[in-house]
């Protein structure tokens, strides 16, 4: 049975620019400020966004969209999904996954807020099991995991 990396570029990338989103929110000055006041932090339908969530959310569709070749679309939670021609790839983004914990820093338990990556090897009719590759982090102190599907033998993707 051989076992390999279809997409090599896949971690590079994500990594990458998850990385680099830790330094976008570091340097960012009023990243806590209310961008859209909706019902709730994490209401699925009408979500309180922050200015660092718009920040990071035009950092993450414009890095993506330059170093990984084959997307289809890329969603970024609280923003239309942008479509790309010629892909097959669907990659889903939570720019801020805990905003309320990040807008309260300091003045909670230390709660996490994390940015989070994942790819799938389609576009429409995706489950967990389409997942090839993902990627999170931690926005406080830069810790990062990484998973990546294997292939055995003649799998692809």
């Amino acid at each position: 049975m051989t076992v390999s990396f279809k997409r090599p570029e896949l971690r590079s990338i994500i990594v990458d620019v998850l990385q680099q989103s830790v330094s976008v929110l570091r340097n960012l000055k009023g990243g806590e400020r209310v961008h859209h006041e909706g019902g709730a932090f994490g209401d699925s339908v009408n979500d309180t966004e922050l200015h660092a969530d718009q920040r990071l959310g035009d950092f993450f569709v414009g890095r993506l969209q330059e170093g990984l070749r084959g997307i289809r679309r890329i969603s970024v939670e609280g923003r239309p999904d942008v479509e790309i021609d010629g892909g097959s790839l669907l990659v889903t983004v939570d720019q801020l996954d805990g905003s309320l914990d990040y807008m309260r820093r300091g003045k909670t338990y230390g709660l996490p807020y994390s940015a989070c990556i994942t790819v799938f090897d389609k576009a429409v009719g995706t489950r967990f099991r389409d997942v090839i590759a993902a990627g999170v982090i931690d926005l406080r102190c830069g810790d990062l995991w990484y998973a990546e599907r294997l292939l055995h033998d003649a799998e692809e993707y």
